[in-house]
Parts: C-alpha cells; structure tokens; sequence
C-alpha cells in the first residue's frame, strides 16, 4: 500500500468512515419500539409526560454546549477589549 498515491488513500478512508458513520443511522431511524406504541394514543397523560422527558432529556446537551459557546464568546469578546485598551488605561473587569 506504500505506492498508492496519498489522495488516494485519503479518499479511500474517508468513504470508508461515512459507510461506518451512516450504517448505524438506518438501523436508528426506525426509532424505538415503545415511542412508535405509544405515540398513537397522543390523549393519555402518560404519553405526554414521557414525550416531555424526552425533550428535557434532548435539551440538555444543547444547554451544555450553549453555555460552553456562550463561555468562550464572552472569553473572545473580553480579550479583544483588553487589546484595544490604551496603554495607560486601567481595564475594568
């Protein structure tokens, strides 16, 4: 394999990662068993309460990664006023 050009090899690797990322994605897209039986009574309280700890559940990683964004935005934004700052000037925090 050492005569094979490297675009080659590049592009070899990265079809093989897509076939092995997107397999797994058909067998997921079928989605769980229990949603698909109790999703058609959509009146009982039941199934709305497990839809809702559904979304809570989903929520939570885009609250963590919201945060840490919105950590390193104010950590960018503070750096570039310090920068801008006169030399003689005392920076309030």
């Amino acid at each position: 394999m050492d005569n094979l050009p490297v675009s080659f090899r590049v592009r070899t690797l990265l079809v093989a990662a897509a076939v092995v990322c997107l397999l797994p994605g058909l067998a997921m897209a079928q989605g769980c068993a229990m949603c698909g039986t109790v999703g058609k009574g959509a009146a009982d309280p039941l199934v709305r309460g497990m839809f809702r700890s559904i979304l809570v559940m989903v929520s939570m990683p885009f609250s963590l990664a919201g945060g840490v964004a919105g950590w390193f935005a104010y950590r960018v934004r503070r750096g570039e006023s310090s920068e801008t700052a006169e030399p003689g000037e005392q920076q309030q925090l």
